[in-house]
């Protein structure tokens, strides 16, 4: 359509909440064509009622709720993913943009040290970590398909079986990368 700008991303923004929150953003062209096209096309997709959006001068933010979907736009106006610096320095090291480009922020690490506890707790009992038999926000997720491998058993030198998962987690600083044509290849 041709209020639909050149660029769109989907992600995962960090809000302080438990979990992160789900969101699209969609570069635009003309605001009130993207009102009324943006509307059709959830509806047509059958969307739901849980899936709002919100629109700024150059992109429409899309989440799981209006409170989202506004908190995202008014925090990226006021501070631009692009000014960040570890996303500049990721970014940096990666090269001109591609046709596919993707950023991992180091702060993902909370969520994926969650999930790491609760698939302890499920795949070798009592948990990987004191987060969690506390509770990990994951604990209800279905990982029911998943079998500890046989021959995994926790010892008291290494109560933890993923300690070396964890530990490699706590040194990881983000990442950034790209997916581009030259030379007739991607």
């Amino acid at each position: 359509k041709p209020w639909i700008g050149k660029r769109a991303a989907f992600g995962a923004v960090d809000l302080g909440e438990d979990d992160p929150a789900p969101v699209i953003a969609l570069q635009v062209t003309d605001r009130d064509k993207a009102r009324t096209g943006f509307r059709r096309i959830a509806e047509c997709a059958g969307a739901g009622e849980d899936f709002k959006w919100a629109i700024g001068e150059d992109y429409l933010i899309a989440s799981d709720s209006q409170q989202h979907a506004d908190k995202i736009l008014s925090d990226g106006v006021k501070k631009p993913l692009a000014d960040d610096p570890a996303y500049q320095r990721w970014h940096d090291e990666v090269g001109d943009a591609g046709v596919i480009n993707f950023y991992v922020s180091k702060r993902a690490t909370k969520y994926l040290s969650d999930l790491l506890d609760a698939a302890g707790k499920d795949l070798f009992g009592g948990g990987g970590s004191a987060a969690a038999d506390a509770g990990s926000p994951y604990s209800g997720e279905d990982l029911s398909g998943l079998s500890a491998p046989r021959h995994v058993a926790r010892t008291a030198d290494d109560p933890d079986p993923l300690a070396g998962v964890r530990k490699e987690l706590d040194k990881f600083q983000g990442l950034a990368g790209t997916v581009r044509f030259a030379g007739g290849g991607m």
